[in-house]
């Protein structure tokens, strides 16, 4: 997995910040956000990049299975209530069965989306004042 800062302070949902081209995102994990059993990450864990930097997030899942493209006329709607924060926005039956398919901006709490966003400024900071002191 790639190397990742882990400040102190970090929720346990948040595995650390990872610097994608000067900008430090949070990686959160889908394990521990949705209450199941963490595992320690392995090295080839896959990160998954939502969004364009810098309002990017990184998922950080056990693994993928595949990658499918599906039409916005598959989408099928979730009643509320019927997951965390009601972050399913939809599915889709592919193949393999139902797929949820998450709307990053209700993974977390909107106190927690300030919290993180607030860690998220310092952790550019650091990484600013890092990039200052390069030869």
């Amino acid at each position: 997995m790639a190397l990742l800062v882990r400040p102190p302070g970090l929720p346990p949902v948040i595995e650390g910040f990872l610097n994608l081209r000067g900008h430090a995102l949070p990686v959160i994990r889908l394990d521990r956000l949705f209450g199941q059993d963490p595992r320690p990450p392995g090295r080839d864990a896959p990160l998954i990049v939502l969004r364009p930097a810098p309002k990017a997030q990184v998922l950080l899942a056990d693994r993928v299975l595949e990658v499918a493209e599906a039409h916005a006329e598959a989408f099928l709607p979730v009643r509320d209530g019927h997951s965390l924060h009601d972050c399913a926005a939809a599915e889709v039956l592919l193949a393999g069965g139902l797929v949820h398919l998450l709307d990053p901006a209700r993974l977390l709490l909107e106190a927690e989306q300030q919290r993180l966003a607030g860690l998220q400024a310092l952790a550019d900071q650091h990484l600013e004042e890092w990039e200052r002191c390069r030869p």
